[in-house]
């Protein structure tokens, strides 16, 4: 028993002594880079270079009073509750599902419950309009369809770089409620539910283990990332059926397979053009699995011909629309020739805003999982797909897209290929005895976001 409790506090220790040095050199290298990005900025003031660099929006504000107050006490006390319900034991998926709704709820409240509910949805700037504020102008969904491409120029800048599916998904929303604070803690409580038990599975079915499952499923819900930009937002919606299109390429079935990957493909493309990302995921894993790409290529092509029956049927030019999307947010061609300089701030700025959304501890297991070379066979395929998903997003920077950063939100699908990356490493160092060290100390950073800072698009 004594040699038992002895490797117990050892492995706890260890780990507290890694993510406090892990936290210690994140918090250094973000400090110098951000000073460093300052000197350039005064240097170059034409750069695209934010003052809070590497977070593209967003602001240092403590919590309103009153509520906004006890929120944060609230979420500190859940935090605390968890440290010691959870010293002993992994929470099952139903206690995982709650613990990260309530803290969604309680940390978006910290700034009260109109800037917390209300200004993820409706523009907090004056002449900016979202996808909310364009939705209350729309006629029935065919005519939108049949239409969209004519009234695309006019939507606010975030509609008008996006397939008509954000603005649908936001018409269907206020059909079904009125109240933008209700559509938001509604939806994001339904959305971030879903998105976790999918996470689980896909991990399942991945030939996890339930433990370690359940101890990666509470990071992913638990993630200052997800916490922050859950409650309704397009990007979250995007990030959950890019789960739905992992879990369902791994189907023992191969006629499902390509029937629901191509259903949640096209959905996709329907939310967002950013969707040709997982164009080659699938093409890759397809082959790693199967040994095949005729699946993926099938797959494709019943997406493709999925878009080409819209324009049959509604009238809607998917290309067309991508081509105006790609107009106004690219005005001046390929960023690397008409702005070289703000194209090198702005891929380091990409990656900075990831990195400092999931958080020290995260980005800690990220770097062991590019460093990790051993492994079983199944770990080893783990790791594959995680980097093969960050590596596309990194070839996707490349050529130029997410032009004014904020990919802390934009890119929240590449979170599930993070999780992925990093599962063998969790697996080997964090066991149930030490997990808590681990999940508090993601759960202390989304905290730390959440209070001390507001994000707004």
């Amino acid at each position: 028993m004594l040699i038992r409790n002895r490797s117990r506090f050892y492995l706890q220790g260890n780990l507290s002594g890694k993510l406090r040095n892990a936290t210690l050199i994140y918090i250094l290298v973000l400090v110098i880079l951000n000073q460093v990005m300052h000197f350039i900025r005064k240097q170059c003031p034409s750069l695209n270079i934010p003052t809070g660099w590497p977070v593209s929006e967003g602001a240092f504000e403590l919590p309103s009073r009153g509520l906004g107050v006890f929120t944060a006490v609230a979420c500190v006390c859940l935090a605390s509750y968890f440290w010691w319900k959870g010293s002993k034991i992994v929470w099952g998926l139903r206690n995982i599902v709650c613990f990260a709704v309530l803290l969604l709820l309680l940390g978006n409240a910290t700034k009260g419950i109109s800037w917390g509910y209300e200004a993820p949805l409706v523009s907090i700037r004056q002449g900016e309009t979202h996808y909310y504020d364009d939705a209350v102008q729309l006629p029935s969904s065919a005519i939108v369809l049949a239409d969209y491409t004519k009234m695309q120029p006019a939507f606010g800048m975030h509609s008008r770089s996006h397939p008509p599916g954000p603005l649908l998904a936001m018409k269907f929303a206020r059909m079904l409620l009125q109240s933008p604070i209700l559509i938001s803690a509604l939806f994001g409580t339904l959305n971030l539910a879903l998105a976790c038990t999918l996470m689980y599975l896909l991990l399942r079915r991945l030939s996890m283990d339930s433990v370690n499952s359940r101890m990666l499923t509470m990071l992913y819900a638990t993630m200052a990332a997800i916490q922050i930009y859950y409650l309704f937002s397009i990007d979250a919606i995007i990030c959950t059926l890019g789960i739905a299109l992992l879990l369902s390429i791994h189907h023992s079935s191969k006629s499902y397979r390509i029937l629901t990957s191509a259903f949640f493909l096209w959905a996709l493309m329907m939310m967002t053009f950013g969707a040709l990302f997982y164009v080659p995921v699938i093409l890759w894993l397809t082959w790693e699995r199967y040994r095949r790409i005729g699946e993926a290529v099938a797959t494709c092509a019943l997406t493709i011909l999925a878009l080409i029956a819209m324009y049959w049927g509604f009238g809607f030019n998917y290309l067309q629309s991508f081509q105006i999307a790609n107009h106004f947010e690219n005005p001046g061609g390929f960023m690397l020739f008409s702005q070289p300089g703000s194209y090198l701030t702005t891929r380091l700025e990409n990656i900075g805003d990831i990195i400092y959304f999931i958080g020290p501890a995260i980005t800690y297991f990220l770097w062991m999982g590019f460093t990790m070379r051993d492994g079983s066979t199944t770990e080893r395929y783990w790791m594959r797909l995680g980097k093969i998903g960050i590596s596309v997003l990194i070839m996707v920077f490349l050529t130029g897209a997410y032009r004014t950063g904020e990919t802390g939100r934009a890119c929240l699908f590449i979170l599930p290929f993070i999780i992925l990356t990093i599962a063998p490493s969790v697996k080997r160092i964090v066991t149930p005895n030490n997990f808590r060290t681990l999940a508090i100390w993601v759960i202390l950073h989304t905290l730390l976001l959440q209070i001390l800072g507001f994000y707004y698009w």
